[in-house]
């Protein structure tokens, strides 16, 4: 699945369900529900697990709804997520930013191999 297409998805999911803008999980969710991949029953979700080598991957999802967000001011979240969220990157960013650290400190995708 393309960017385009995924991008077109997370647009109609954000303005059709506005948690999502907040909770990528309930995102995740609702696009898998969107594409065929997973259904509701009751208060339950079953997901097509048979199918799980198609799925697009979670963290592409979540990259087009930053970039949706962020980028073009799209569908953001409300203030108190999005103020978490810039808190967040200030403190990932001043712990991992202009100092020297051991490989121990660094995220896996920080690490070259």
């Amino acid at each position: 699945m393309n960017d385009d297409t995924i991008r077109n998805h997370v647009l109609y999911i954000l303005s059709k369900y506005p948690a999502t803008r907040k909770y990528d999980n309930l995102l995740d969710l609702r696009f898998l529900i969107k594409i065929g991949f997973a259904w509701r029953r009751g208060d339950r979700i079953i997901i097509d697990m048979s199918k799980a080598e198609e799925f697009p991957s979670f963290a592409s999802i979540e990259r087009v709804r930053r970039k949706i967000q962020n980028d073009e001011g799209l569908y953001k979240p409300d203030e108190e997520t999005q103020e978490k969220r810039e808190k967040s990157r200030g403190e990932f960013k001043e712990k991992y930013s202009n100092k020297e650290r051991s490989v121990d400190e660094m995220p896996n995708s920080q690490l070259m191999y």
